[in-house]
């Protein structure tokens, strides 16, 4: 008799398998998220705050009760009025430049998170605003999925090691926990289709994709959140120049960092009025010197509601939402797993980028250089939000781990 046949590693990994699939099973968990909305027409809105968070409605008894989450009440006064400003104006045909009903007055396209340029409001032109809403809202986890998977692909992840990094990006904790605010998870979901762009034209050259990378850059500036943007463009600037480190072609890392300052350059109709703003403003003097995550906290990176969760009103600590790091105890197990595949070099990248994103989140003398260094934005702002690209860093291991976990049972 012959030897015994053996499949193949890549016959296990599925390389053989439609690639679509991986993108079906992303869209229908995503589906089953969100069918609260689409089948029962329950709106991605913390609606309760309303009446029981705010003077003067909370001293009503008819009102009274406990909040269901309380750790989202500028949905409820700054994103969800600003928008509807907004649009109500776009719609009569103006370029809202001033918010009269903020405040005294306020200026309304220089502030970032109008998201005015936004090419997500043409949904709601064509929807009403309610229901805009809710599919922009959820959307947000819907597109860092498929961008993952796609990304995932073109890095030589299988199909099933791609879905899981879809889905581990798309329900990670800084993606949940950001979602009802429309800008900051909406921000970060594109960076891993700007990855794609470069590994993309990396590979064929074509101009199509340098102009994706391009586009990439711009849509997340205009959805919301300067410094999420900030982080995704410092990311695609490390990984243009970690491509080249690999390859040496000059040319090509020209061509994409030209792209890289096209996008920034289709943006500036919205950076620049926010630069005027934001130097007239008294936080752009603040600096978050002891914002960073503390280590004790990390016990949230395994058990995410150890120290409680506002939903349930057991958060004892606070600052749940901005020290939300958890991606899941599988897809960390097999982020770990894939520190051990020594065939596949984008590890290193990814590796070395959660490393980094991780140590700039903690609380540590690195993070406080860096807000004492008074960097526009990065100093000024939470610094614990960086902890995005760690867990952006890890769902592309947790693929590359599956895979390795794969090959070490076939043998």
């Amino acid at each position: 008799m012959g030897a015994a046949t053996r499949k193949s590693p890549k016959m296990i990994l599925g390389k053989k398998i439609n690639p679509y699939l991986g993108l079906l099973i992303v869209f229908l968990l995503w589906f089953v998220f969100a069918s609260p909305y689409f089948l029962h027409h329950l709106v991605p809105f913390p609606t309760r705050q309303l009446v029981a968070f705010f003077e003067p409605w909370n001293q009503y008894d008819k009102y009274a009760g406990p909040v269901k989450n309380n750790a989202m009440p500028d949905v409820v006064t700054q994103i969800y009025p600003w928008k509807h400003f907004t649009i109500t104006e776009l719609k009569k045909g103006h370029v809202p430049l001033w918010n009269p009903f903020n405040f005294s007055g306020n200026p309304a396209l220089a502030n970032f998170q109008t998201a005015i340029f936004s090419p997500f409001n043409l949904f709601y032109f064509l929807l009403p605003f309610i229901d805009a809403w809710s599919i922009v809202i959820l959307l947000q986890p819907l597109l860092a999925g498929f961008f993952v998977y796609l990304l995932s692909r073109e890095l030589k992840i299988s199909t099933w090691g791609a879905a899981v990094s879809g889905v581990t990006f798309m329900f990670c904790g800084f993606m949940v926990v950001w979602m009802a605010y429309g800008t900051l998870a909406l921000a970060i979901a594109f960076l891993p289709l700007a990855l794609f762009a470069i590994e993309r034209y990396w590979r064929t050259r074509s101009q199509r994709y340098s102009l994706l990378l391009a586009l990439s850059i711009a849509i997340s500036i205009f959805s919301g959140h300067f410094q999420t943007s900030l982080y995704l463009l410092i990311t695609v600037i490390a990984y243009v120049l970690y491509k080249f480190m690999l390859t040496k072609d000059h040319k090509t890392m020209f061509i994409l960092y030209l792209s890289i300052c096209l996008g920034v350059v289709i943006s500036l109709i919205q950076i620049i009025p926010t630069i005027v703003f934001y130097t007239q403003s008294f936080r752009s003097n603040s600096t978050i010197v002891d914002g960073g995550i503390p280590l004790y906290y990390l016990i949230t990176s395994f058990a995410p509601d150890f120290f409680g969760n506002p939903v349930t009103r057991n958060d004892w600590v606070g600052f749940y939402a901005e020290r939300a790091s958890f991606v899941g105890i599988i897809p960390l197990y097999l982020a770990g797993l894939s520190l051990f595949e020594r065939k596949k070099r984008d590890i290193i990248f990814f590796a070395g980028l959660a490393l980094v994103a991780l140590l700039f989140a903690v609380a540590s003398p690195l993070q406080s250089l860096l807000a004492l260094s008074h960097i526009p934005v990065i100093s000024s702002s939470n610094p614990t939000r960086i902890i995005v690209l760690c867990s952006f860093a890890l769902s592309v291991l947790s693929g590359f781990g599956l895979d390795y976990l794969c090959e070490s049972l076939s043998l």
